[in-house]
């Protein structure tokens, strides 16, 4: 009795929530493009050898260790000869026990693009039974 409606515009409180999609879209989109092309990797790519040429370990976050591995840095030849230098984050820590510098390691690597390539994870090839040394 004796008040005033008040209208409130229901826009203006949901204004605020379009800022994190539209921040958060374009690395959404950058992730599943580089996991594409790893998984592209692992149906259609071709198991080479690759000589290590470092191994450098990342530590990821402080307390949730996101993003914890080591990255790979490999040469491999391709089909022509061609000597190619390739990177890869593996997340599998023992790599850095069981191998060192100079020894083979397997990878994928594109049959249409010869730069395309990654490091095959241990713990997938066991799992999937890939029969790959």
């Amino acid at each position: 009795m004796g008040l005033k409606l008040y209208a409130f515009n229901l826009k203006s409180l949901f204004l605020p929530f379009l800022f994190f999609p539209i921040i958060g879209l374009p690395f959404l989109i950058y992730s599943i493009t580089l996991m594409n092309n790893e998984l592209k990797l692992y149906k259609y790519g071709k198991v080479k050898s690759g000589k290590i040429l470092s191994m450098i370990s990342k530590p990821g976050l402080r307390y949730s260790e996101v993003g914890k591995g080591v990255t790979v840095r490999y040469k491999y030849e391709t089909t022509n000869g061609n000597s190619i230098t390739g990177e890869s984050l593996v997340t599998d820590l023992a790599l850095m026990s069981n191998k060192k510098k100079g020894d083979f390691i397997s990878i994928f690597v594109s049959t249409e693009n010869f730069e395309k390539s990654c490091v095959i994870p241990k713990i997938e090839s066991l799992r999937n039974n890939w029969n790959i040394k």
